[in-house]
């Protein structure tokens, strides 16, 4: 079967998404092609079929709390099957905090390292004050500020 240009449209008008302009149009079409009409009969027979296929059951008051309890029942049952591996997890998280926290406690002091001496410092940039500070145990740190209009 040969797809016609019109398929869309016929199936945009089988879902009554079309203007009654438009409407009339694909109708009219649908008469005159033999495409299209197999294309409509073909919607048609999948709307019966899936009509047919939906069956709605009414729970009555008496079937609620049994209907409940079933569906309690199968959503602890999916979670009890998470429930051991998020056990597993944490133990594992919580054991491997404890081996970390242990090493770095009982690892010995951090080791200081080599820095750079700076005898002194500058800079180029035009209107930039270079401020250096020295705490108590030695260690220096060098400033560079600007003012508040300026931008790098």
């Amino acid at each position: 079967m040969s797809r016609c240009k019109w398929s869309q449209r016929v199936d945009r008008w089988f879902d009554g998404e079309t203007s009654p302009e438009s409407s009339s149009e694909v109708s009219a079409h649908v008469s005159g092609c033999s495409s299209c009409a197999a294309r409509l009969s073909e919607l048609r027979r999948l709307r019966a079929a899936a009509t047919s296929a939906v069956r709605h059951e009414a729970i009555g008051d008496g079937q609620f709390p049994a209907f409940m309890a079933g569906v309690c029942e199968r959503l602890e049952a999916r979670h009890r099957g998470w429930g051991r591996f998020w056990a597993l997890a944490s133990l594992t998280a919580a054991a491997l905090i404890a081996a970390i926290s242990t090493f770095v406690i009982i690892s010995d002091e951090p080791k200081k390292v080599d820095a750079i001496v700076v005898e002194s410092c500058t800079t180029d940039l035009e209107g930039a004050t270079v401020r250096t500070y020295e705490d108590a145990e030695g260690d220096t740190t060098i400033a560079v500020t600007m003012s508040k209009d300026d931008i790098w």
